[in-house]
């Protein structure tokens, strides 16, 4: 491994490398390392291609331990290579390292390019023999030089060495950072000079050496007048005298003829709070005259103005509180004269006639201060104008929906028909427009408008939308549907084209149904006659909210943790409906099959009077009959067999449709999220403890079908909410997309006060395991092969490569004999193994049971006969190719006391929808990296049942890609829900470079034994 240099000497950046271990010079160094650059040739010295070649080459050497030489000589870079070579960084094959001398060169290129952006640097001319130089300089305010001092303070000795002499090591810094300054605005500005008007040579030569690459031009007889001229004006522009600068202040013109003055009538009959009355006709303005006045002002203390007049009468010295400011007339001039470069019109202001001010009228004054004000504030200007001429006023739509103020529960206000009163309102900057207002505001024809006192700028555009919304049906207050009101309301205004939507407001009970307020909106459903068995307080809430929501026929996701119920609840809502007078038509629900025996024997235990039909199986009935079946209350089908029977399922309308473990539609291109989408109910009920396992979308997803539109498009919601969330953790729009989707979600969770009484604790840890010395060479011969080919290969085939690695090294870490697949002993080596069998025998002597989860089934029964020997006990595997009655089966036989001990559960077909609470050991022999996936695992022990404190086990191996990926996931986790994906396809993203850091096996990965 190389590691790179840099030394800053006249006027040149050198590059060079040493070996792996070799660390920068220090001060004692210093003869031996200017030993090592070679002779500067006429004052400069050009990157040559030759050279230029020779650098490539040896940052591209091969790894430390091929190397014949362990020092690369110095190659000498000029500004645009030095720049080039700072911002551009290593190549990603990690060959080579960065030292601290390249660190803090790349500081200094980092501070030269932010000084460039801001506008911080002044040209200047410096006279020579024969010759003189067009340069760019930094001009640093006082905080960019407490940067530059703090920089210096940390700058290693070796940067730093000139012969003959020592220089400091802030003008080492200042001599790297002005060069590469000086390189980033001449390239900037090559090619954008404008033509050579008539004028003197020597100030176009100057300003054409700015932006030429060589900054030379020559020695006129009047360049040094001239470069005299430039350091005063430099002078006056340096950082000192940043105590004041050029303020323009705009002000209204007393007396100017305004059209409006008279508004509102005398005599209108009006809230004061709300302006004029409804019938009021208001006039339109054209905004009035408006007058713009130069001076200084305190760049500490910005009340202390300095009007033109004032400073150009010389009545008092012009002191800021830091000190005085020398020469502020010339100050103020030299300032105008660089501000009308950019807005003409204030070319008036200074010069031998200047003015002290000049009028304008508001349209052109607004127009000129949008197009050159940001121009202007970058050159220090400090702009007084009232805000709506640089902002225009912010015009927005806001939904108003009133309801009753009694109880949703009262007759006459359930069902979709329910009316409520639902209004599009306009704001103007937050504040609701009177009628009067908003339609003065849409017929208005000019620029600007006075409303209540205060001008208003509005856009063409604007009106247009506000004029669009007032015809919108609802913006009478007219009653509609509370379903569509909702809608309305939740889509935050999608279809509002120009309008942003500005939240809305809502009474009765539609606002304890927004707020969430379960308290207030429901009323508690007793427990049904025909359920068996005691429903907790937070289940009996759960079962109340649901009914509430299905009497409005509004979509819901009840999301409660693993373990705390749903299933109960939701039979516990079908039991309720068949003690009513009317027999609905069957209820239809989905799952994953390996939980069809679940609800099958769940539901003989609560409800026993309810008729279930399992719909699976080559002997199933036709589907197209099943939804008018009086003799089945509630017909249990897998999601497969609903993508096979779509055409028949969805061919008549089921009373409600239920879908458990909702997580599997969560992608909405697959074949049973689009056959669920078929499906058609008037009731729909998600049921999921992961509404978001992995990315946002999948709560679209399901709430596309539980409420469609109502979280907007795929497109637009992934625009307004999942990218923000995501990718820059916006709290707005994660707060708003809390509430939207909290009427619709009822989510508790196992620490809620309440709920966590119900359950014992759960411990969970992290072991971390050693490899063998067989898994270690195991392990290193896979990294290396795919090192050694990633680099050639591209797009899938890359990917493909990386997946595969990343399997077959998880396969390691379990075991050799997992990944050759040999059939070979399994004794003596894996370390996951050993740590494997001290837990289990630990759970077996004091009685207790474990589940073990892998994501390889393969695994499982390589593991069964080894452990079920070692342990002297039966050790049952569980996996998604059982049968039905296999599965049921063999739950029932691990919840029976004399049952196996021990269950390799794979994490597919064991981690959702069933009972595991026999056991309370979990171990996670292996990692899926999805904590919502592995979570779901735990739960099938930690849940409603259980009785026993649950000892939770991660296994991971030390030093290896299992330990990195584990800490990149901690670090994910500081927000909700994780962002990575379903598996391990968001790591084949990752450049090489960083691969070899995650794959690379440390040197305590593997055991001593």
């Amino acid at each position: 491994m190389l590691v790179v240099h840099v030394v800053w000497h006249d006027e040149l950046l050198w590059v060079w490398a040493r070996g792996e271990g070799a660390s920068d010079a220090s001060a004692a160094e210093l003869d031996t390392l200017l030993g090592v650059l070679p002779p500067v040739v006429s004052g400069e010295a050009r990157l040559t291609q030759a050279r230029q070649r020779s650098l490539e080459i040896a940052l591209r050497l091969p790894a430390a331990g091929r190397l014949e030489a362990t020092t690369v000589p110095a190659v000498p870079l000029g500004p645009s290579a030095a720049l080039s070579f700072l911002t551009r960084g290593l190549d990603d094959d990690g060959a080579s390292c960065a030292g601290a001398t390249l660190h803090h060169a790349r500081a200094a290129a980092v501070l030269a390019a932010r000084l460039a952006a801001r506008g911080r640097l002044l040209p200047a001319l410096r006279v020579g023999t024969a010759i003189a130089h067009a340069r760019w300089e930094p001009a640093p305010t006082e905080a960019d030089d407490t940067r530059l001092e703090a920089l210096a303070g940390d700058q290693p000795p070796a940067f730093r060495c000139a012969v003959g002499a020592q220089v400091t090591a802030r003008e080492a810094l200042d001599g790297l950072v002005g060069a590469l300054l000086d390189e980033i605005a001449r390239s900037a500005l090559t090619g954008h000079l404008p033509e050579r008007p008539g004028g003197s040579p020597v100030v176009w030569r100057w300003l054409e050496a700015l932006g030429d690459p060589s900054g030379t031009t020559p020695d006129l007889p009047t360049t040094a007048l001239v470069a005299g001229r430039i350091d005063a004006w430099w002078q006056s522009s340096a950082p000192g005298q940043e105590r004041a600068q050029l303020c323009l202040r705009i002000a209204e013109v007393p007396g100017a003829p305004t059209v409006g003055d008279d508004w509102p009538p005398e005599g209108s009959v009006a809230n004061p709070l709300e302006g004029p009355g409804a019938d009021d006709e208001p006039p339109v303005s054209s905004g009035g005259r408006w007058s713009v006045e130069a001076g200084l002002v305190d760049a500490v203390d910005p009340e202390t103005y300095w009007s033109a007049a004032v400073i150009r009468g010389g009545v008092g010295p012009v002191r800021t509180r830091r000190g005085p400011v020398a020469g502020p007339a010339a100050l103020l001039d030299t300032t105008l004269a660089g501000a009308a470069r950019v807005w003409g019109e204030l070319a008036a202001l200074h010069g031998a006639h200047a003015r002290d001010r000049f009028e304008v009228d508001a349209p052109a004054l607004a127009e000129a201060l949008r197009r050159h004000g940001t121009a202007l504030e970058q050159l220090g200007i400090v702009i007084r104008a009232p805000r709506w001429m640089r902002q225009p006023s912010r015009l927005a739509a806001r939904l108003h929906i009133t309801s009753s103020e009694r109880s949703p529960w009262s007759p006459g206000l359930l069902g979709a028909s329910a009316l409520v009163d639902y209004r599009w309102q306009v704001t103007l900057d937050g504040g609701d427009l009177t009628q009067a207002e908003m339609a003065l505001l849409a017929s208005a024809t000019g620029p600007f408008t006075q409303v209540r006192g205060q001008w208003v700028s509005l856009t063409e555009r604007d009106r247009a939308a506000a004029a669009t919304l007032l015809e919108r049906p609802g913006a009478d207050g007219s009653g509609v549907p509370v379903v569509e009101a909702l809608h309305a309301a939740l889509s935050r205004g999608d279809e509002l084209g120009d309008l942003p939507f500005d939240g809305m407001t809502a009474s009765g009970w539609v606002a304890a149904l927004l707020d969430g307020d379960l308290d207030l909106s429901l009323e508690a459903v007793p427990p049904p006659a025909g359920f068996s068995g005691v429903l907790r307080p937070y289940q009996l809430k759960g079962l109340s909210w649901l009914v509430f929501l299905e009497r409005l026929s509004l979509g819901a996701c009840l999301a409660d943790d693993m373990g705390l119920g749903k299933t109960i609840q939701l039979l516990a809502l079908l039991a309720a409906e068949r003690e009513a007078d009317d027999k609905p038509t069957p209820t239809l629900l989905v799952c994953p099959m390996s939980v069809v025996g679940n609800w099958q024997h769940e539901s003989r235990r609560f409800t026993p009077g309810l008729r279930v039909y399992l719909h699976h199986g080559p002997n199933r009935t036709d589907a197209d009959e099943l939804a008018g079946r009086d003799d089945i209350d509630l017909v249990v089908t897998s999601y497969g067999v609903l993508a096979r029977d779509v055409d028949g399922l969805a061919a008549t309308d089921w009373w409600r449709v239920v879908l458990d473990e909702a997580q599997a539609v969560k992608n909405p291109t697959t074949a049973q999220a689009q056959a669920v989408r078929r499906l058609r109910a008037p009731r729909r009920v998600a049921l999921t403890g992961t509404p978001i396992e992995n990315r946002l979308g999948e709560l679209h997803s399901i709430m596309r079908y539980l409420n469609p539109g109502l979280l907007g498009t795929a497109a637009g919601f992934q625009r307004r909410f999942a990218v923000p969330i995501e990718r820059s953790g916006d709290d707005e729009a994660r707060s708003a997309l809390r509430a939207l989707t909290k009427p619709f979600v009822l989510r508790r969770r196992k620490t809620d006060q309440g709920i966590l009484d119900e359950l014992p604790p759960k411990q969970e840890m992290k072991i971390y395991c050693n490899l063998t010395r067989e898994q270690a060479a195991l392990y290193r011969t896979l990294v290396d092969r795919l090192l050694s080919g990633v680099d050639s290969s591209v797009g899938i085939a890359r990917r493909g490569m990386v997946l595969a690695t990343l399997t077959r090294l998880k396969q390691v870490c379990n075991h050799p004999a997992h990944l050759l697949g040999d059939g070979s002993p399994l004794a003596g080596r894996s370390g996951k193994l050993a740590v494997l069998e001290e837990v289990l025998e630990e759970a077996l002597g004091i009685d207790e049971k474990a589940v073990v989860f892998t994501q390889y089934a393969q695994l499982a029964h390589l593991l069964a006969p080894y452990l079920s020997e070692r342990l002297g006990a039966e050790v049952a595997v569980f996996h998604g190719g059982l049968s039905r009655t296999a599965r049921d089966t063999l739950r029932e036989r691990f919840d029976a006391p004399d049952g196996p001990p021990v269950l390799l559960a794979s994490l597919r077909a064991g981690g959702v929808g069933i009972n595991l609470t026999a056991a309370n050991h979990v171990v996670h022999l292996d990692r899926w990296w999805n904590p919502a996936v592995e979570q779901q695992a735990t739960d099938r022990t930690h849940r409603i049942g259980q009785t026993k404190v649950v000892q939770v086990r991660t296994l991971i191996c030390t030093g290896t890609l299992e330990e990195r990926i584990d800490a990149l996931l901690e670090k994910k986790s500081a927000l909700a829900e994780t962002i990575v994906g379903t598996d391990e396809s968001w790591l084949t993203e990752m450049s090489t470079r960083d691969l070899r850091e995650l794959l690379t096996l440390s040197a305590d990965a593997v055991s001593d034994a």
